[in-house]
């Protein structure tokens, strides 16, 4: 018989030093991931943030939840990480944890970067409505076959070492563009933050979207401070027990202020950097684009970047109709769902989600 846990705030908070969460083969969440999510300024105390499945007292599945608010009032939860035990699979363990995920939030919830036996599930509680599909553009500056192929297939990591050495001819004649193309930032300054002050907060509230998550001072500082992943050289007892991403070689937050010459606030941005993988997971911008994109361009070349992912509309328009600087273009999708419970108004014409609006900004 499967027994479901419900985990607010105090809950998880107690969850991390029990025996049950230490001695546990396989564990839910990471403590630096739970702390985040405690800490999130839109989690209030009676939230459920994790469900855990139980057979007898072997962990066998778990779904977790990130509260959020809609155009700033309507609460709702993303759903994130939903995980069966391959063991257990074909019990409906997942329905079981998404019908209390339901019943927790009063239906009011969101899923993205879902799997595609995810997809099915949501889509066969008939409870869920396809939100329209983001399109972004995926950049190729330099080669990183080993880092894009061996997970996808033991055949690839038994040949890591030639895709590793590809990747190192290749980039060496790709490096000698990085000679020749050195963008500048011309009349603009630009300022590293490392949280939102007051100057940026303003800046936000007038900018951001009335309609949508409208990610503040107050959140973006949650980001910055509290990330999922953390930058290690190697996984620790914990992350070896967790089935997603918790550490990496390298993993940042950049908050960045574009200004001109008038020091004027042109635009603020957050890059997250992982290794050599670049997105822009939140921009705040009114008509300032060209500015945005010549900044993009000068960080592409300063850090050597391999892959640039983005979504905002306006900055994937303008890169699509650019013939150099990339070896290759790939046009992605990110796909939403929302429950049904949300009328069709909370999320009609204007309606934004920002690239790091649920999880997809912590990874």
């Amino acid at each position: 018989m499967i027994e479901i846990k419900l985990l607010d705030k105090k809950g998880l908070a107690e969850y991390l030093y029990s025996d049950a969460y230490i001695q546990s083969p396989v564990i839910p969440i990471t403590r630096h991931r739970a702390l985040s999510q405690i800490r999130n300024p839109q989690a209030e105390a009676e939230d459920v943030l994790l469900l855990l499945a139980y057979e007898g007292s072997t962990l066998v599945g778990y779904l977790g939840v990130l509260p959020d608010r809609m155009n700033g009032t309507l609460k709702c939860g993303w759903m994130s990480c939903l995980w069966i035990a391959p063991e257990h699979r074909g019990k409906q363990i997942a329905q079981q944890l998404l019908q209390h995920c339901f019943e927790a939030w009063g239906q009011k919830l969101l899923a993205t970067e879902f799997t595609a036996p995810a997809k099915k599930l949501y889509d066969k509680t008939g409870l869920f409505r396809d939100l329209p599909v983001k399109r972004g553009l995926r950049l190729y500056l330099r080669s990183d076959l080993h880092t894009l192929l061996t997970p996808r297939s033991p055949w690839f990591e038994k040949i890591g070492f030639f895709l590793k050495a590809f990747d190192g001819v290749a980039n060496a004649i790709l490096d000698a563009r990085f000679l020749i193309w050195k963008p500048g930032l011309g009349d603009l300054k630009l300022e590293y933050v490392r949280e939102v002050d007051e100057e940026a907060a303003t800046f936000i509230e007038h900018t951001r979207s009335a309609k949508g998550f409208q990610k503040g001072a107050a959140e973006l500082n949650w980001v910055f401070q509290n990330p999922w992943v953390l930058s290690a050289p190697e996984k620790d007892d914990f992350g070896k027990r967790y089935h997603f991403s918790s550490t990496d070689q390298s993993f940042d937050f950049y908050g960045i202020k574009i200004k001109n010459q008038k020091n004027q606030l042109l635009a603020f941005l957050v890059f997250s950097k992982r290794n050599r993988f670049l997105k822009l997971p939140f921009c705040y911008v009114e008509r300032e684009i060209d500015a945005v994109l010549q900044v993009v361009a000068f960080h592409l070349h300063r850090w050597r970047v391999n892959v640039f992912t983005v979504f905002h509309p306006a900055l994937v328009e303008r890169l699509r109709q650019r013939k150099s600087l990339f070896f290759l273009k790939r046009e992605v999708r990110r796909h939403y769902l929302i429950s049904k419970v949300f009328e069709l108004e909370n999320c009609g014409e204007n309606f934004e989600i920002q690239d790091g609006d649920g999880d997809c900004g912590f990874t």
